[in-house]
């Protein structure tokens, strides 16, 4: 396990907009609650944060999200999409989508259990939280924060997870050896930006 280097994420990462400001960090209690005081102060859209580790990171209905040290993507991305609040739960859609091709460009045969949680061979690799901000009726900004089990081996997730670790599993597991996380990011911020563009650029249609 290393910590993550975010020069050579920088090196690696293609986008016009996504990951382009990105604060890292070794230790956070949650990135996405620092996401929510970047967006308020103005930060621009595609901003990311990203810990090492989270002590108080919550995945959906504020469940816990085991957050252990150098082996994982802990990750918040800023959007600032001119859309409706109804429209707010397709950010989670395309996050999803996004994740995916990731993964299966690594060559992780993997689905989407909908919204929120990526699968592979029916146990959980990612879950994805997305929170929005409203500035009277309109959408100010969506918080999408983004955990993969990347680099945890089984007995990781049993050391970490407990008895749920039967649901659980990882990229590496999948793959049978470790993936830089650096590139997985990298590649996830190429792969959001393009289906973010398709959402604005031709509406929920398109996205569908």
């Amino acid at each position: 396990m290393r910590r993550f280097d975010v020069e050579s994420f920088r090196r690696l990462l293609r986008t016009r907009v996504m990951g382009q400001a990105c604060y890292a960090f070794d230790v956070l209690a949650s990135t996405n609650a620092s996401m929510h005081a970047l967006g308020r102060s103005g930060n621009p859209e595609g901003t990311i944060v990203l810990a090492d580790q989270q002590t108080a990171g919550r995945g959906q209905a504020d469940k816990a999200w085991i957050s252990p040290p150098q082996c994982n993507l802990y990750v918040s991305i800023l959007l600032r999409p001119l859309i409706a609040p109804t429209q707010a739960p397709l950010i989670s859609l395309l996050t999803a989508v996004a994740l995916v091709d990731t993964l299966r460009q690594q060559g992780a045969e993997c689905g989407i259990k909908w919204p929120n949680d990526v699968l592979i061979q029916r146990r959980k690799v990612a879950g994805i939280l997305a929170e929005m901000e409203l500035h009277q009726d309109s959408l100010a900004f969506v918080v999408v924060g983004i955990g993969v089990n990347v680099n945890m081996t089984q007995d990781a997730l049993q050391k970490y997870l407990g008895p749920i670790a039967r649901t659980a599993t990882s990229v590496q597991i999948a793959l049978g050896h470790e993936i830089p996380r650096e590139v997985l990011l990298a590649a996830l911020m190429g792969n959001l930006e393009r289906w973010y563009h398709r959402l604005i650029t031709h509406g929920p249609t398109g996205l569908r």
